[in-house]
């Protein structure tokens, strides 16, 4: 009634000189707005500042004042108000008048799909939400961007054509300057003096939800586990996205797990931690301002990058004087086609000619009938060798999974081990990659991260976190985290596991004649614009591990998702991303190949 009575009639009224600010929807006076409102404080403003509550227990930030949201004092301020500020969508029966400045400052770096991106869209709300936010965003004068990256994401993602303004995020203002509010932090949460803080804060599932459209809480976390590990010296601080329903829950042990959903600002939660484990993309890039560690290290497949492994573990025998890069494979493994005219170098390298069996329409009928199959090496090597020759030897460059496989058993019966038992003790345990794993089967170290394909007809995505990668042995089966590839990056990009004379011969990276391809392919590694490492991708899992030498600088990308965008990996536009800022002379970007 005071919607359709009073908002009208204050609609004709003079817009006057204030500024309304809507922060969640009216859940709190936090994020952006907030940083902004205290920037302007300090800058002198004198404006009236105003801000939109959903329940009188929401305090106003100092110098500020509040109205209830729906009350008469809402709707006058909402009608008169020369300038509105968000971080979210406004109300739908919101109408900027003429004179109206609407500044949206959204509330996150978007490393997901936001706003039309999301092409299946699983929200409550459904397709709804589409014609509500186009209707928004047709208000919008002003949209803030934190960083180069997010502009032309949050331009595409809200169809918005007009004015963004890069000038980073002012609720992260108070991660440089708000030391001397730590102690009272900690004294409003009743954290004891002496006692390490370690912040919890998942993000939200769009298809988990309640009935009544409230978005659930998965808590996945071992609460009792966390605490015979880390003790009485520390407290966990649970924090619940906002999109969440109240059902957070703290677990039996009080003093030891605090339920922070509730808690105002989650910048000061930021200050008062000494880490922070997450999943939610705003809470990584806000927290990173503290230089503080977060823990992200789930156990991840990294496909592909298995291949830098068993090399490396080939050339550890090169360097025994067990082997020769130039050998014949046939000295070791029988049954390859033209197998004494291929040598173990021309493996390594991509240049043997020989097919990749996972190109091979009769492995992906067999694959896709049944993902969880256990295969053995011999069995993937026949689909390859069904297939002649694609060229001589040492000729061209072609990917072949092959390849690798059957370096993987030239390991194995020189070394007389398991490949998963040479590379554990001769790659993996001399530099402490305690959590990196070869797994005979599906076998998947906890915690890890769920990986998930598609489309497929079966829905828009599919959890193929169970899928045997054997089939991909040594040439794709491995399993890491994001700490142990940060590591391995700069070992085998610098060889420090090789003599200098094996190393000088890894480094001679080939072209790969492959067009719009600039990199170099060699013994097991690429180098792209200075960048050396390898990527790797399989179902429901993507991974790049790259380190540039002369810089020191060293990228790591893992993603639990295999499904590219516009034709390329996600790592390859994330590792292009994050090159054009740390490294600007150096951008690493690796084109789709035709190759597949």
């Amino acid at each position: 009634m005071l919607r359709r009575a009073v908002y009208p009639i204050q609609s004709r009224r003079p817009l006057r000189d204030a500024v309304l600010f809507a922060s969640w929807k009216g859940k709190a006076c936090t994020d952006n707005p907030l940083g902004i409102a205290e920037a302007l404080r300090r800058r002198g403003d004198d404006r009236e500042h105003i801000w939109v509550i959903n329940d009188y227990s929401t305090a106003a930030p100092a110098g500020g004042r509040v109205v209830l949201s729906g009350t008469e004092e809402y709707f006058e301020a909402l009608a008169r108000c020369r300038y509105v500020i968000s971080n979210d969508d406004m109300a739908p029966y919101f109408r900027k008048r003429d004179g109206q400045v609407y500044l949206q400052t959204w509330h996150g770096t978007p490393l997901k799909r936001i706003g039309f991106d999301v092409d299946r869209p699983q929200f409550a709300s459904g397709t709804a939400y589409f014609d509500h936010l186009a209707s928004d965003v047709a208000r919008w004068d002003l949209l803030l961007s934190q960083n180069p990256f997010s502009t032309p994401i949050l331009r595409r993602a809200f169809r918005f054509e007009g004015e963004i303004c890069e000038y980073g995020y002012p609720r992260n203002d108070i991660l440089h300057r708000g030391e001397p509010l730590v102690e009272q932090i900690r004294e409003r949460l009743r954290i004891p003096a002496g006692k390490r803080v370690v912040l919890y804060a998942p993000t939200w599932r769009d298809n988990q939800f309640y009935a009544n459209g409230r978005y659930r809480f998965d808590l996945r976390l071992d609460l009792e586990r966390a605490w015979q590990v880390l003790g009485p010296d520390h407290v966990i601080l649970v924090r619940g996205h906002h999109h969440l329903a109240n059902d957070v829950q703290p677990g039996s042990r009080r003093d030891f797990v605090i339920n922070v959903t509730g808690y105002p600002d989650i910048a000061e939660l930021f200050l008062v931690s000494d880490v922070l484990i997450t999943d939610y993309s705003s809470a990584m890039f806000d927290f990173a301002a503290t230089g503080r560690p977060m823990l992200t290290s789930l156990y991840m497949r990294v496909g592909s990058e298995t291949k830098t492994f068993t090399v490396t573990a080939l050339l550890q025998l090169v360097d025994r004087k067990k082997i020769g890069l130039d050998d014949p494979i046939a000295r070791y493994v029988q049954g390859v086609p033209d197998g004494t005219a291929i040598t173990l170098r021309e493996l390594a390298d991509m240049r043997s000619g020989l097919y990749n069996y996972t190109n091979d329409p009769a492995w992906q009928e067999a694959f896709g009938r049944n993902p969880y199959r256990q295969w053995l090496p011999r069995q993937l090597l026949a689909y390859s060798f069904s297939h002649p020759l694609m060229f001589k030897p040492g000729t061209k460059f072609f990917y072949s999974n092959t390849n690798t496989i059957l370096l993987g058993l030239v390991v194995e019966k020189v070394a007389r081990l398991p490949l998963a038992t040479f590379i554990k003790r001769y790659v993996l345990r001399p530099e402490h990659l305690a959590h990196t794993v070869f797994p005979p089967g599906a076998q998947f170290p906890a915690p890890h991260a769920q990986g998930y394909a598609g489309p497929s007809p079966k829905g828009p995505l599919v959890n193929v976190t169970n899928w045997n990668p054997s089939w991909g042995w040594a040439a794709g089966a491995m399993i890491s985290t994001l700490g142990d590839l940060r590591n391995w990056a700069r070992i085998v990009a610098t060889g420090e596991l090789l003599t200098p004379a094996t190393q000088k011969q890894r480094e001679r990276f080939l072209p790969t004649g492959i067009r719009g391809v600039r990199a170099g392919y060699g013994l097991g590694l690429f180098k792209d614009n200075g960048w050396i490492g390898h990527n790797g991708s399989l179902p429901g899992y993507q991974s790049l591990t790259i380190y540039l030498p002369s810089k020191r600088a060293t990228v790591v990308v893992l993603v639990n998702s295999d499904i590219n965008y516009q034709g390329s990996e996600l790592t390859t536009l994330l590792g292009e991303a994050i090159t054009k800022i740390i490294t600007p002379h150096h951008v690493y970007y690796l084109p789709p190949s035709p190759q597949g």
